[in-house]
């Protein structure tokens, strides 16, 4: 073969690293653990349960009559984001 990818006598030391990879992971597992534990987890509506409606905001009007509009319809606690350039007429 002309081409050989890895060479017949090699001699990285891989098990003389073990320690150092075993601290590394460690390390890495303990962040990664206090991380979540701090800061928790973002749940979207996939995992939180719950309904997405999109509407498009009519114009001249807020989010506090947005608000106001859909009362009526007792839809329990209700977020109302607002985005921007999105769409067809973007």
């Amino acid at each position: 073969m002309l081409l050989r990818l890895w060479p017949e006598k090699s001699e990285v030391g891989f098990m003389q690293m073990r320690f150092v990879a075993l601290i590394v992971s460690v390390c890495l597992l303990i962040g990664a653990g206090a991380f979540l534990s701090l800061k928790g987890l973002n749940l979207g509506i996939d995992f939180a349960g719950g309904s997405v409606i999109e509407i498009v905001q009519p114009e001249g009007k807020t989010s506090d009559d947005v608000r106001r509009a859909i009362a009526p319809l007792e839809l329990g606690d209700v977020s109302i984001n607002s985005a921007r350039g999105t769409g067809e007429n973007a």
